[in-house]
């Protein structure tokens, strides 16, 4: 049995687990404290570089010191320290490395928009990387209380920056929509911690995982209906629909998408990124702990809800960008779609169906930030005082002629969404639609699979505009830039020859995904779950678990 130390310890050699986090929190108080002292109200393009620099040299020593934890601690080993509100296992350790990884880009790619921009407000950059030391915490978080304390604190920080374009009425509609409806969100969330400590005494997931498993128990084994507690039952269901809002509503996921199109098109450009990119991956991270760590007793219930949930989500996502013109909103509900296609993959409650999700959360992360880069480096040929960038689906007619093998690239990562062959895309979608049909789900892949085709229109729209559609308004040009060059390369580059490498992501997913299922699995409910490993598989999950 996989070892399970530090349970419930508290004490100053917990903290040595947080080093990474610490570190790079005193990192942005120190960058705060020092602009705050030098730079006062003075509002320079200078000290904003000193900012980012600084931070992005931060968020590269956590990345190399996340990898170091990684490198020593025994991967068979979970920890829950501080009292058990956090966790370390492979889960936490590989997402706290991806999300690194990915603000890391999200920097490199941004930084030509900063300085097209002119932009004077250094707090931007600090806001971020106090976000991303949250969402390292959210990942390891393993109490409802410290999800969601960790949860606002980045959610402060977006809402910030979402609102950043002060000058911008768009931008701080988008500020105050998020913060309206994230407040509302957080509400109901607490309410439902609020009736899980009412009902057990604990807001631990491994606490509540054992009185839920015993709860699951004793339901299956009731021979008549009148042994039931009604009132039990129905604080169970409250408590369970009000705890998954949050989350979801993060990932917006059907019905909780009403934010995402008005926020994603009113944030700056790099904001969108981010919310797209990093906190995309940080929240479904968070998705699948809370499904598969808490709620795996009840996921042979949950899973029709999330089977239905996924498919609308995949519907509306796919049939509300066909009629849009803008790239910002055609994205956003993009990611409505691609929300519903990872659910999807956590339905048929296997091994290989959660490695499978977390698969295509790290093509789809990938493959956004090659669409982003792209976009941030296409700028206005109009003369301005401010760089203008892509807003219209038509703003890319005819951008072959300015830099055609950048656009190339690009058309690679919208054919990768749409799922086409021999594209990481493909295989991401291949695996979640094959599990599902393992499953039994068959009328639901050949949903999916429509759906896809449907999908493939609004991405051949950008292609099109890109090499046969000349732009009638202004006439945009792809930036010389030698970062963005070099990060959209190397992208399409993984994308195109994801096939090579496909086995091999594909079995650190499964192994990622295995840690988070709990170690105590009841025999009596075993049954009722499908965690069968295929054969191919099979001694790599029992050498896993044993």
């Amino acid at each position: 049995m996989t070892r399970l130390i530090g349970v419930f310890e508290n004490n100053l050699f917990d903290l040595l687990n947080l080093i990474p986090e610490i570190y790079l929190l005193a990192n942005v108080v120190f960058c705060l404290m020092y602009l705050s002292f030098y730079a006062g109200r003075s509002l320079h393009f200078a000290y904003f570089k000193v900012a980012f620099v600084f931070m992005q040299l931060s968020v590269f020593s956590c990345f190399l010191l996340h990898i170091l934890n990684t490198y020593f601690w025994p991967a068979s080993t979970l920890q829950v320290y501080l009292g058990g509100y956090l966790i370390n296992d492979p889960f936490s350790f590989f997402f706290k490395i991806f999300i690194s990884f990915l603000a890391l880009l999200c920097g490199f790619i941004s930084y030509s928009y900063y300085e097209g921009q002119n932009m004077r407000t250094y707090e931007y950059t600090l806001l971020t990387a106090f976000s991303l030391m949250s969402s390292m915490l959210l990942v390891s978080s393993y109490d409802l209380i410290s999800f969601y304390l960790t949860m606002e604190l980045i959610s402060f920080c977006l809402y910030t920056l979402a609102a950043s374009r002060f000058n911008s009425v768009y931008s701080v509609e988008a500020g105050i929509k998020y913060f309206v409806h994230g407040c509302c969100v957080s509400g109901i969330y607490v309410f439902g911690v609020a009736l899980f400590f009412l009902m057990t005494g604990t807001t631990n997931y491994y606490n509540l995982h054992l009185h839920l498993n015993n709860f699951f128990v004793d339901l299956v084994e009731v021979t008549s209906f009148a042994e039931v507690n009604i009132l039990e039952l129905i604080f169970l269901a409250v408590a369970i629909s009000s705890t998954l809002i949050l989350p979801l509503f993060k990932i917006a996921l059907v019905p909780y998408h009403f934010w995402v199109a008005d926020v994603y098109e009113g944030s700056p450009l790099p904001v969108t990124a981010y919310f797209s990119i990093v906190i995309k991956v940080v929240m479904t991270a968070s998705v699948i702990r809370i499904l598969y760590g808490l709620f795996l007793s009840f996921l042979p219930l949950l899973k029709y809800f999330l089977l239905f949930f996924g498919l609308v989500s995949v519907i509306i996502g796919t049939l509300s960008a066909l009629s849009e013109q803008k790239v910002k909103r055609i994205l956003a509900f993009s990611s409505i779609g691609h929300s519903g296609y990872i659910i999807l993959g956590l339905v048929p409650m296997k091994y290989s169906s959660l490695g499978a999700s977390i698969n295509y959360v790290v093509i789809y992360a990938v493959t956004n930030v090659l669409i982003f880069a792209f976009l941030l480096a296409t700028i206005s040929l109009k003369v301005d005082s401010l760089n203008r960038y892509v807003v219209y689906v038509s703003d890319l007619g005819l951008l072959k002629n300015t830099n055609f093998s950048l656009s190339f690239c690009f058309s690679i990562a919208l054919l990768s969404f749409s799922g086409l062959p021999p594209f990481a895309g493909f295989f991401a979608k291949f695996y979640v639609f094959y599990e599902l049909w393992l499953a039994g789900h068959t009328l639901s892949v050949v949903l999916m699979i429509l759906m896809s085709f449907v999908s493939t229109y609004y991405y051949l729209r950008f292609i099109k505009c890109l090499f046969f559609s000349p732009n009638l308004r202004s006439a945009y040009l792809v930036q010389n830039d030698i970062v963005n060059k070099v990060v959209i390369s190397l992208l399409a580059f993984f994308l195109v020859f994801y096939s090579l490498w496909a086995a091999q992501i594909n079995l650190v997913s499964i192994n990622v995904g295995v840690s988070v299922v709990p170690l105590h699995l009841d025999e009596h409910y075993l049954q009722y779950l499908d965690f069968i490993a295929e054969d191919k598989i099979a001694n790599f999950v029992h050498g896993f678990r044993t």
